[in-house]
């Protein structure tokens, strides 16, 4: 994980904390001592600068026990988990694109939750849908009930359809504001899974 030898760790301990990365090597010591001190498990992601140049993420999980002479000796793992460090990097980067994008078309976004069927709206899918800001989260079923009764079951039908296949589609649909004014709105459904 280190990119250094055992032996060399156990000659010199004070190594490895001369790999942890100079921006991480403060909080790693801090949160390893609060964990020694209050004998409280610990969680801890942080990264290093292996011989070679290249930077690993790693995490650390342990839970210190105080032995009979009175030292302390925490039981844990480390692991790299630079690849998945790596991933959120690019879906959050990937997640400020789409707002960019979506922001400088215009569009708003609604996430939809499907273990409560609760739709949640940015400000500008709120004021496209005429809702007040703040507004609560608004549950699929009270939003079908919105558009117009022409549209409602091809709604509905090609929004089941969306989530059962992960198929995404475009459609346009009118929509009843609470002011009671009509709009067309277009959607572009992209089914994800999260979690």
């Amino acid at each position: 994980l280190l990119g250094v030898a055992p032996a060399a760790l156990q000659a010199e301990p004070e190594l490895f904390f001369r790999l942890v990365h100079p921006d991480d090597q403060a909080r790693l010591q801090q949160t390893v001592a609060e964990s020694i001190a209050a004998l409280r498990p610990l969680e801890l992601s942080y990264r290093v600068v292996r011989p070679d140049g290249a930077v690993r993420w790693l995490e650390m999980r342990a839970a210190p026990v105080r032995q009979p002479d009175g030292s302390t000796l925490s039981h844990g793992f480390t692991a790299d988990v630079t690849e998945r460090h790596a991933t959120e990097a690019a879906l959050r980067e990937a997640e400020e694109r789409w707002h960019l994008a979506a922001e400088s078309a215009g569009m708003g976004i609604v996430h939809l939750r499907r273990a409560d069927g609760r739709l949640s709206f940015d400000a500008r899918a709120r004021a496209q849908h005429g809702l007040a800001q703040p507004h609560p989260p608004l549950g699929v079923h009270e939003w079908l009930a919105r558009l117009d009764p022409a549209d409602r079951d091809a709604a509905a039908a090609a929004l089941r359809r969306a989530l059962a296949s992960g198929a995404p589609f475009e459609a346009r649909y009118r929509f009843r504001r609470p002011d009671d004014e009509a709009r067309w709105l277009e959607f572009v459904v992209r089914p994800t899974r999260s979690g």
